[in-house]
């Protein structure tokens, strides 16, 4: 794993002005997770770092005032193209980028800039400098040939050949171009695009060290099952750090060899009691990466946004895992006829259209959760729950509860919003308050949310 070093050196020709300058850097684990330095891990990891830099060199903080008003702070595009296929990563095609194409200054002001550039010209007064100035200012030959017969009477030209017959640098001097400061200073420097020294400061730590985070919490370690020679499974690591300690969360398939090479990796590597899931300090991920069947990734990291974290997930198998649903309710798609049926079971009012018939519907729903709510709480209070996607082809089965009711299924994917934590977890008690009772109802019924997936007990919880 490395990183860059960045920082700014004097340009060979204007030592006033500065360019970016890079190289890569060896880093450590504990660098990276503790102090938030960049990692990089492939060439094909750049993509949110260089928006972020991007982004940063082209804020307004990062601009000259004296020069901004002069179009000398422009903005800096990052073309892409297909470097995939190349053997240079991308964000280093970028800092090159930058390095020709940004100066980087602490002030400076219009003034001083035209001085630089006219000193950068009398350096190199030559014909073809003279030329270029000249067929920069007039496009044309018969005002080009007017200028320069004002300025020597003896000058014949015919046509653009002529001019090669005399050394314009003896013809004109600088001060012939007065008041064309813009090609002046065009003409004269390299590049015209400038930026505040700030900038380094900006991405790097006090070693000037690529750093665009206080740390990082989140990565992930991938480890490559051999079998007869080859790679056949991979085990993925969603990791999480607290403090100095991981804790590691594989997604694994149904292998019987990949769930014994998860067992092997918790059993060697970790510092507690874990079976599949497991923690371990810094210093053993520095060690686990040092095998090369372990690889350190950070697919997630995430200078623009919010990071979105990784979900493990394992295949279950049926006759190991008892998984639950909740069955299918009375909706808007189902007949008038249904939704009247259900209606008069509980002796409420049948008469109405059918959008009606439903606000019914979903306040009835609303009364007998109230009324079964103990029984639920009772319930997933004893027993908690994790959601997990439909993984297996065999049926699941159904929670225990009101199985007698006409409303049981809808009434339980009611309970189930509400006390979803994180959209994974069941639980008694954690609630959600973002719907009302009979709001909550009506939007199952209109099937504007619905509950997806099945539910397995987690450890430690009693099931009946």
């Amino acid at each position: 794993m490395y990183t860059f070093k960045l920082w700014l050196e004097p340009d060979q020709q204007i030592s006033q002005f500065k360019r970016l300058a890079f190289e890569k850097l060896d880093m450590s684990v504990e660098d990276v997770l503790l102090k938030g330095i960049h990692p990089w891990t492939n060439k094909n990891t750049s993509h949110n770092v260089i928006k972020k830099v991007t982004k940063l060199l082209n804020s307004e903080e990062m601009n000259i005032p004296e020069l901004k008003e002069f179009d000398y702070c422009f903005e800096f595009k990052n073309y892409s193209d297909n470097y995939y296929h190349q053997q240079i990563n991308h964000f280093e095609k970028v800092l090159n980028n930058i390095k020709e194409s940004i100066f980087f200054v602490e002030k400076l002001n219009y003034p001083e800039l035209l001085s630089i550039a006219k000193k950068c010209l009398q350096d190199k007064w030559d014909h073809h400098t003279v030329y270029e100035l000249l067929s920069r200012i007039y496009y044309d030959f018969n005002p080009m040939r007017s200028f320069l017969k004002k300025k020597d009477k003896n000058i014949k030209l015919a046509g653009y050949r002529d001019i090669a017959k005399y050394d314009l640098s003896q013809v004109l001097t600088l001060d012939d171009f007065e008041g064309e400061e813009k090609i002046i200073i065009s003409e004269g420097l390299p590049i015209i695009n400038f930026r505040s020294e700030e900038f380094i400061k900006q991405i790097t730590n006090e070693d000037n060290v690529l750093r665009l985070t206080s740390s990082i919490s989140e990565f992930q370690l991938n480890f490559k099952c051999q079998a007869d020679g080859y790679y056949h499974s991979l085990i993925t690591y969603n990791c999480k750090r607290t403090g100095n300690m991981i804790r590691l969360l594989p997604s694994i398939d149904q292998k019987r060899s990949t769930r014994k090479q998860a067992l092997e990796n918790a059993e060697k590597w970790h510092l507690d009691n874990g079976k599949y899931c497991f923690t371990v300090d810094i210093d053993t991920v520095e060690q686990m990466i040092t095998d090369q069947r372990w690889s350190i990734e950070f697919p997630n990291l995430n200078y623009q946004g919010k990071n979105e974290q990784e979900q493990s997930r394992a295949n279950l198998k049926d006759d190991h895992i008892s998984r639950f649903a909740i069955g299918n309710y009375i909706n808007s798609g189902s007949t008038g006829d249904s939704l009247k049926a259900v209606l008069k079971n509980h002796g409420v009012s049948m008469t109405g259209t059918k959008k009606k018939l439903i606000d019914k519907l979903a306040s009835l729903a609303a009364s007998t959760y109230q009324t079964k709510q103990w029984q639920l709480d009772n319930y997933f209070g004893q027993n908690r729950f994790i959601n997990v996607e439909y993984l297996c082809a065999s049926k699941p089965k159904y929670f225990p509860l009101l199985e007698d009711h006409d409303l049981r299924n809808l009434v339980l994917a009611m309970y189930t919003i509400k006390h979803l934590r994180g959209n994974t977890i069941l639980e008694a008690s954690h609630c959600n308050n973002t719907y009302d009772l009979i709001t909550l109802a009506k939007s199952l019924i209109c099937k504007e949310v619905r509950v997806d997936g099945t539910f397995v007990r987690v450890n430690g919880a009693q099931c009946n």
